[in-house]
């Protein structure tokens, strides 16, 4: 026998078993993370909950800030509204941990109480001097509707009085105001919180039908929230809670979060990774693309706790966000993902 078939023939086994062990290697990676990370997801999350049990107000309420700056780094000012401190208890509601009952209870006390009428919520929160420089919105009284309700916190019935605030076509007017003639506008995420809120049913239908067309389509909708991320975000979690009929434009979304987290704009920012993290969380998408999101949360993470803030939605300011806010957004997708991890 010659040296060289016998040389293949070695060569052809070292080939082979290197094949066995990179198979292996590929087989073992997700066990060997999960090992990895589960302590450290589990810690970072201790840490976010005690910065936001710090943080929380006296009455309730967690703060919301208001910036000239569309980074937010300067010139960030309290601004008082209820609608991150119901977006905050949604967010809390995913995760366990013993501090995170006092910190509902607290937030939803103070969410009953900044009513400005039975079932109504304004953006500027009791307690703010411009509370009555602004109309009752449809974003507002879905969100802490949604929450008050989700606790069993009672509150007057208000579902009436979001049906009968719809255009012709059946999409919802963002603000509650009286008189025909009244100027009025949409927003496809104000749309979505809704359909969160009344669920499905016929005065729906006109809704969902535009959400899903808009995602389907992969347009712009609205002037409140910057980024599509918040639109993933919040149609995401109506899914997850059982509006079915967002299902239709799911791939949409999902292609959307990953398009969106490729083009970079979740680098080194906690906001939009805790956002598309939670979307493909929520649309039960676990892949590598979660996985970096994961990892960069953790990264930026900030030694009291917190996750810095950024620009969540706009307004007078215009830009508003907070350090609260994001860090139970990052709280939500850590603890969704660690539940996966541990499955």
């Amino acid at each position: 026998m010659s040296a060289q078939p016998k040389a293949l023939r070695i060569g052809g086994i070292v080939i082979a078993i290197l094949a066995i062990i990179a198979v292996v290697a590929l087989c073992l990676r997700p066990l060997v993370r999960r090992h990895r990370l589960s302590p450290v997801v589990t810690s970072a999350i201790e840490k976010g909950v005690g910065y936001l049990e710090r943080s929380q107000l006296p009455s309730g309420e967690f703060r919301t800030c208001a910036s000239a700056d569309p980074l937010m780094r300067d010139e960030c000012a309290f601004d008082g509204s209820p609608f991150a401190t119901s977006l905050i208890v949604y967010s809390l509601s995913r995760a366990s941990h013993p501090a995170i009952g006092g910190i509902t209870e607290r937030a939803l006390r103070f969410l009953r109480d900044d009513m400005s009428g039975p079932g109504i919520w304004r953006y500027w929160s009791r307690s703010n001097p411009k509370h009555r420089d602004i109309d009752p919105d449809l974003d507002d009284i879905a969100c802490v509707s949604f929450v008050l309700r989700k606790f069993g916190a009672p509150f007057p019935p208000n579902e009436r009085l979001l049906i009968d605030n719809r255009a012709g076509e059946g999409r919802f007017r963002v603000w509650l105001r009286s008189g025909r003639f009244q100027v009025n506008e949409f927003d496809c995420v104000v749309d979505t919180n809704v359909l969160l809120y009344l669920g499905e049913r016929p005065e729906t239908q006109a809704a969902c039908a535009s959400v899903n067309a808009i995602i389907n389509a992969g347009t712009r909708c609205g002037r409140y929230y910057p980024s599509p991320l918040s639109l993933y975000y919040m149609h995401s979690r109506a899914l997850r809670e059982g509006i079915a009929c967002l299902g239709k434009s799911r791939e949409a979304a999902v292609d959307g979060v990953i398009r969106t987290v490729r083009g970079r704009e979740s680098s080194g920012n906690a906001l939009h990774a805790a956002l598309a993290a939670c979307a493909l969380l929520n649309y039960q998408r676990e892949n590598r693309t979660l996985d970096r999101l994961i990892d960069a949360l953790i990264e930026l993470q900030r030694p009291d706790g917190s996750w810095r803030r950024s620009t969540f939605y706009l307004g007078p300011a215009p830009y508003y966000g907070s350090d609260e806010l994001t860090t139970a957004l990052a709280l939500e997708a850590l603890a969704g993902y660690l539940k996966t991890i541990q499955r």
